[in-house]
């Protein structure tokens, strides 16, 4: 759309978020694998997963909206990359060779 819309003169930013700390999981009921799981090992993530426990630096919200009014206000343009992490993830989507994050169709 970024592109299509560019020679009308109509600015479209894409925000890619990373994590953010948010009251989301508070009411998720806790998760607990069977002891005879396959996963046993993995437990401890599985369950902090299930949690919400995976990112060591969620970025508040209020922070995270100051910063985007400030990317639209400023004339910020394409792909704007904000949140805890948001920048390994930028790193990895544009160093990861793309056949390893892209699926091939089941049929």
């Amino acid at each position: 759309m970024r592109l299509e819309l560019q020679p009308l003169g109509i600015n479209v930013l894409t925000f890619i978020l990373g994590t953010v700390k948010t009251t989301f999981f508070e009411n998720v009921p806790r998760v607990a694998l069977r002891e005879e799981s396959a996963y046993k090992s993995a437990a401890v993530y599985v369950e902090n997963a299930a949690q919400g426990k995976t990112s060591p630096s969620p970025m508040d919200p209020d922070v995270l909206a100051e910063r985007l009014v400030q990317d639209m206000v400023c004339g910020a343009s394409g792909k704007v990359w904000r949140g805890g992490l948001a920048s390994v993830v930028k790193f990895i989507a544009n160093w990861m060779p793309t056949w390893v994050t892209v699926s091939k169709p089941i049929c």
